[in-house]
């Protein structure tokens, strides 16, 4: 079972240096299924709550019995681990599938299927890079090819945190400590972990009306689960968002990993009920039209693609490209790196930025406010000489060319009271700026539906 698609929430990652060419097919085939259910209950990955310890977590491969690890390790234990980098989340407990056709990769596989049948899989995103933390994968099927391929499937086990790198080639090897759930101060974590399965059901069922299903209840998706492993099962619903799904996964406290599920399934809540709303005032192509502008808007290129072949909307040729480079472009501005931004702009929208002064202006300021964070005092000023101050010819910008240079007499910038100029929020509003602007230029997305 997938949820639908999910505003994803800032999460860290430290970036390591290898990532493998991954096929289409070896990602998750069962994204926004809503049919499929990542905890089988033929084979019950977790016992039930009067047969199992709450921090008892391990799972072991059906198929190699004989290569079970009988007991589980303990976090401050320190292992060496493969390593595979993939676009997506495992969790504790749910099932992965993969094809595996890099050579290399092909190589761990054929070195694990004769050793523990367990190696590493960590969040990789082209832009964020590779995170640290991850979840073993256990495999407990697999099909050798005539070709050397393989298909895998995989169960997740233990969580993990990578301390050093021990090797690179031909694949990655990583000296890991397992991560587990501190005990949480909350006394009350079954009514937190009911209330989220509340509010899964409520989705589910909004969900199910949009998209002209049959309304009926959802069925009981704890299933006797204690709220640790539900709290990993909940997270893995999160398809749509893997980084929302990184931060969850990389959280040590049930409790709070609870309450942020929660607070993302009432958002989504939110939205599902207003759509539902909607569709009652006007017509399915109304809906879709708006639903189809949130998405856009957001670059949620993924569920556009599931939602499109859903609906059998047309669409233009280009926007799922250009959809693409919009997003980058948006995180480049929230991260800061403005001059990537600027550049990857004009190639997407050309003299935007020539007729938007302002925007421009703000996107500079950004690279400026970077170069002071970084305590380069000299970069930033002869930064603001040759691009900010020509800005000043115009009186409206001089207020602000003021405020950005005072940063420049403080030591300690975040001191300044300038510092809101420091902050993601005044980023986040550079970067919401320029999505907006770069879409109201963009022919492509205004047909054939319209945005918000």
């Amino acid at each position: 079972m997938a949820l639908p698609r999910l505003i994803p929430s800032h999460s860290s990652s430290s970036p390591l240096s290898h990532q493998p060419s991954i096929s289409p097919n070896a990602v998750s085939p069962y994204l926004l299924n809503p049919n499929f259910k990542p905890f089988s209950n033929s084979s019950s990955l977790f016992q039930s709550r009067r047969f199992h310890r709450l921090s008892s977590l391990r799972c072991f491969a059906s198929s190699f019995p004989e290569k079970r690890h009988p007991y589980p390790p303990q976090s401050d234990e320190s292992v060496q681990l493969p390593l595979f980098p993939l676009p997506l989340v495992l969790f504790p407990g749910a099932v992965l599938p993969l094809q595996i056709f890099e050579f290399r990769y092909r190589i761990m596989m054929h070195t694990l299927l004769h050793t523990d049948l367990r190696f590493g899989v960590i969040y990789s995103d082209p832009v964020g890079g590779t995170s640290d933390f991850g979840c073993v994968g256990e495999i407990f099927k697999h099909e050798r090819l005539v070709d050397d391929r393989f298909f895998l499937i995989c169960k997740g086990q233990e969580r993990f945190h990578v301390t050093n790198i021990v090797r690179k080639k031909p694949y990655l090897v990583a000296e890991v400590n397992w991560l587990e759930d501190r005990p949480s101060s909350d006394e009350d974590l079954e009514g937190i972990a009911d209330e989220v399965e509340s509010c899964m059901k409520d989705v589910i069922r909004l969900s199910n009306r949009l998209n002209g299903k049959p309304v009926k209840e959802a069925q009981d998706l704890r299933r006797n689960l204690f709220p640790t492993p539900f709290s990993f099962f909940v997270g893995s619903t999160f398809e749509g968002a893997p980084k929302e799904q990184q931060a969850l996964l990389e959280l040590e406290d049930t409790a709070a990993r609870l309450r942020r599920e929660k607070g993302t399934l009432r958002n989504t809540l939110n939205y599902l009920s207003a759509a539902s709303a909607v569709k009652d005032a006007v017509n399915d192509n109304d809906v879709h039209n708006i639903i189809m502008s949130y998405l856009v808007h957001n670059c949620f290129k993924e569920t556009v693609e599931s939602f499109i072949a859903c609906t059998g909307m047309k669409q233009p040729s280009d926007y799922l490209e250009d959809m693409e480079k919009r997003k980058r472009i948006y995180q480049f501005a929230l991260e800061g790196n403005a001059l990537k931004a600027i550049e990857l702009t004009e190639q997407l929208a050309t003299n935007l930025l020539e007729k938007n002064m302002d925007l421009h202006f703000d996107l500079l300021s950004l690279h400026f406010v970077e170069l002071v964070c970084s305590r380069k005092c000299t970069e930033a000023l002869e930064f603001a000489q040759m691009k900010l101050t020509p800005f000043g010819k115009e009186q409206k910008y001089v207020e602000k060319l003021e405020d950005f240079m005072a940063l420049l007499a403080y030591e300690e910038p975040e001191k300044s009271p300038m510092f809101h100029l420091l902050s993601l929020e005044y980023r986040q509003h550079v970067a919401e700026s320029l999505n907006r602007a770069i879409l109201a230029t963009t022919t492509c997305y205004k047909l054939p539906f319209r945005m918000l």
